[in-house]
């Protein structure tokens, strides 16, 4: 018998160890791996939307660039060398693009960022953009040029909406690898780009890239080669080539096929080796009329989960540790307690034979067995006594029984009452003896929430339907139940039929009934609460890891930046001085072009007037003569009277137009090039500034209209004034103005109010886009480069208005509608 019970408790101690070992193992092992694996899917995921937004933003930067190139007018004039200057100079700004080519509309090449041109009019990208007409990026395609995988972009060439020509702009599919293979997370993790038409694009397997492998087709292209290995070649020195077959999973097919069908999600499959992958898989829309890329994130479940593995392998070794100490010390324990226990029961059994006359002798232990024994001893003393009094209380008991049947029979009424207050509640509600800790009675609440019934609780403890997740919690309540008649509000974790975790608020009251302790349960649900603050928490931390991570990576940026920003602060330098030589020199040009007017516009009278003097010259010879000869007659003393006075009319006359023009002149000339302020009348001035303007418009129609307080005088710059005015009119003239211009007309008004002195210039011309408006006080910006103009004009407006008058400038017009331009500035 003794080696039976020593037995048994070995075999029930190391029964519980493992099923405790082997069970927490197993829930956390499950729950580790599906939360990690839920974790990996959910980064593949993130990476590749991330990775496709970089991808896209790429694309759109390049093909932005090449539809800027398109449109640049030495592009559009199609002459082949600026072509070629503008194409060899976007190259060396653009590396990142391996070729640029011009193209007639019958294919000739005429300009090249290098290389030979020719004729592509049997190529697939250019007849595919001759009948669409429209801009777009190709798949990718095996370059014999360059010897690589190429991603052709196309875009028309328009002259005034009229389609003139082509522009290719090449990028070879490499310029995207090391962008993709930075989000390599480790082996087996990696990404790879399929084109709309199932071509790779990228991959980490260069060889899938050169050889043009096709996902949609199952099909790639290979070199093909003689006896020797030698490539073969056509007449014209291209490489030949040979699709040859090849296979995917079945699964990876049906992911590429949902990827190009536009769908995001993400997937498992296996290849032909046995090896498990997950994949993230997204499209990334492309701009023009282009098919959309196709991004898929792949990484090797193995790889994934080799710590999980480790993990697994260690809980193991430390469990079977555990066990073979448990094991010891329950062999231990059990020998000393096994001899006493022998005494005691025997003398148990001979009691059970209805024989109180023995008694148990003592083993001398000092512990639980040695009170154990005392207690037998004393329980068969008052066994024999309760045996003579069992028969009187036999009969007190019945009666009493009586009794209380008359009370329930009275409280019955009221417990229905309450039962369905109880059973409506809308938190569990649970009456519990505190003795055998069963359930007496639950609420409605209880078995909605945990997928019971009553049959499988009531009379049950919650340790016998193992709804406790956490054995020390019910303990630490019990505790607590020991020292005070309410504990409220403590937080709990339960667990449901089917093995859900809820967590709630438990309150526990204790009250007593006939003498009988019982325990009012009242579980509150927080489950929700808890879940969302959980899933609070992870993002938090994932949120700290991510800024960690970025916060490195911005920190080796700012090194870089720093030291690229101090390159450009002395080329900013260098291009600062630069443009203010070239402002100076516009401004000198200006005066220049103010100069050989008003050069011009004094040649007219100041000839008329030597041509009035000359006249009147003949005339004095001509009198001097007659009155030698003593001829002179009345007759012609009166004509030479009034021939003089005539040419003398004239003479005065066109002198003092000279007179005019020459002051003019003078002040705006010597106001130009002295900024020192002074007061003048503001109407009188743009008067003279008209006057000397005159010679750049006299021979057209336009009409120009000052409009303001005629009286008006302010203390400012005047030569500034005069150079803005200057460059409004000459502006106007250049582009709001041609030959077919109907009345053309300039309107110039003045104002002084809450002491701003305000300025509107406006013309009737043919006005400009908003894309022209926006920048059109940029430096160098200009729309008629071709026919001279530099794009300082405005610039030294806009400079003028903010740095010497401290104001503002506002530019506002509409296609086909004119131009203003509102100068405001404080006098």
């Amino acid at each position: 018998m003794l080696k039976s019970l020593r037995s048994q408790l070995i075999i029930i101690v190391s029964v519980m160890v493992i099923l405790t070992l082997s069970t927490s193992m197993s829930v956390s092992f499950y729950l580790n791996s599906n939360d990690f694996e839920q974790h990996i899917r959910e980064t593949n995921s993130i990476m590749a939307e991330s990775l496709a937004a970089n991808i896209r933003q790429y694309m759109e930067k390049a093909y932005n660039i090449s539809f800027e190139l398109s449109e640049n007018p030495d592009i559009i004039n199609f002459i082949p060398e600026k072509q070629s200057i503008m194409l060899e100079d976007s190259i060396k700004h653009y590396p990142f693009f391996q070729l640029f080519a011009t193209h007639s509309l019958n294919g000739d090449q005429v300009a090249r960022s290098s290389g030979v041109p020719a004729n592509r009019s049997d190529r697939w990208w250019f007849k595919k953009f001759l009948v669409e007409k429209k801009d777009y990026i190709g798949h990718s395609y095996y370059s014999v040029f360059s010897n690589t995988a190429i991603i052709t972009m196309i875009h028309g060439i328009y002259d005034k909406e009229a389609l003139v020509g082509v522009l290719m702009s090449d990028i070879e599919t490499k310029t995207l690898q090391p962008m993709v293979e930075k989000y390599n997370s480790g082996p087996g993790s990696y990404a790879y780009i399929l084109d709309g038409s199932g071509f790779v694009v990228v991959h980490p397997d260069k060889k899938q890239v050169y050889e043009i492998y096709n996902y949609k087709t199952q099909k790639k292209f290979s070199l093909r080669k003689d006896a020797n290995g030698i490539p073969l070649r056509d007449d014209r020195g291209y490489e030949l080539t040979e699709e040859i077959d090849f296979k995917i999973p079945e699964k990876l097919k049906i992911i590429i096929d949902n990827v190009m069908q536009g769908k995001t999600g993400l997937g498992e499959y296996t290849d032909f080796n046995g090896d498990e992958y997950i994949c993230a898989y997204r499209s990334i829309p492309l701009p023009g009329n282009s098919d959309p890329w196709n991004l898929i994130m792949v990484q090797k479940k193995n790889t994934a989960f080799a710590f999980l593995k480790t993990v697994a392998w260690k809980n193991s070794l430390v469990g079977f540790l555990v066990l073979v100490i448990s094991i010891f010390s329950t062999y231990k324990f059990a020998t000393r307690i096994t001899k006493p226990l022998t005494n005691i029961v025997t003398t148990t059994e001979i009691v059970a034979s209805g024989n109180f006359n023995v008694a148990v002798n003592p083993s001398g232990e000092k512990n639980e067995i040695g009170l154990l024994e005392a207690s037998i001893n004393q329980m068969i003393v008052n066994l024999k006594t309760m045996m003579q009094e069992l028969e009187t209380k036999n009969f007190l008991l019945r009666k009493e029984i009586q009794e209380k049947l008359a009370v329930q029979n009275t409280l019955a009424f009221s417990e229905e009452k309450y039962s369905k207050a109880f059973h409506h509640a809308a938190d569990i509600v649970a009456i519990i003896n505190a003795r055998t800790q069963k359930y007496l009675e639950l609420n409605d609440s209880f078995y909605r929430t945990f997928g019971y019934t009553p049959q499988e609780v009531i009379g049950k403890s919650a340790i016998d339907i193992g709804l406790w997740v956490s054995m020390q919690e019910r303990d630490n309540i019990l505790a607590m139940l020991d020292n005070q008649e309410i504990v409220r509000n403590v937080e709990v974790c339960w667990q449901t039929k089917t093995g859900d975790t809820r967590w709630g608020l438990c309150s526990v009251e204790k009250f007593t009934i006939a003498g009988e302790e019982y325990f009012l349960q009242v579980w509150h649900d927080i489950t929700t609460t808890k879940e969302i603050n959980a899933q609070l928490v992870a993002a938090k931390e994932d949120l700290e890891i991510k800024v960690d991570l970025r916060t490195q990576e911005l920190t080796a940026v700012n090194q870089e930046l720093r030291s690229m920003n101090e390159t450009l602060s002395h080329t900013l330098e260098q291009l600062q001085l630069t443009q203010e030589q070239l402002v100076q020199s516009a401004k000198m040009a200006s005066l220049g072009s103010l100069v050989a007017g008003i050069a011009h516009e004094v040649n007219t009278p100041i000839g008329v007037s030597v041509t009035a003097a000359s006249y009147l010259s003949d005339l004095n010879k001509k009198l001097n003569s007659s009155y030698e000869k003593s001829s002179l007659s009345r007759e012609e003393l009166e004509i030479y009277l009034n021939d003089s006075e005539q040419s003398l009319a004239i003479l005065l006359s066109n002198l003092n137009r000279a007179a005019n023009l020459i002051s003019s002149f003078k002040k705006v000339s010597v106001d130009q090039s002295n900024e020192n302020k002074r007061n003048f009348i503001v109407n009188e001035y743009l008067n003279e500034i008209l006057l000397t303007l005159k010679p750049k418009f006299k021979n057209t129609s336009l009409l120009v209209n000052i409009d303001g307080d005629p009286n008006l005088e302010i203390c400012s710059c005047p030569g500034s004034l005069g150079q803005i005015l200057t460059n409004l009119l000459d502006n106007s003239l250049i582009h709001a103005f041609d030959a077919k211009s109907i009345s053309p007309r300039i309107d110039i008004s003045f104002k002084l109010e809450n002491r701003n002195f305000i300025l509107i210039y406006s013309d009737n011309g043919k006005g400009m886009s908003e894309s022209v408006r926006q920048k059109i006080f940029d430096p160098f910006f200009t729309t008629k480069r071709s026919e001279g103009g530099t794009g300082l004009g405005m610039h030294i407006v806009y400079n003028i208005v903010k740095q010497t008058f401290l104001g503002n400038i506002e530019c506002s017009s509409t296609v086909g509608s004119g131009t203003s331009f509102k100068i405001t500035f404080p006098v």
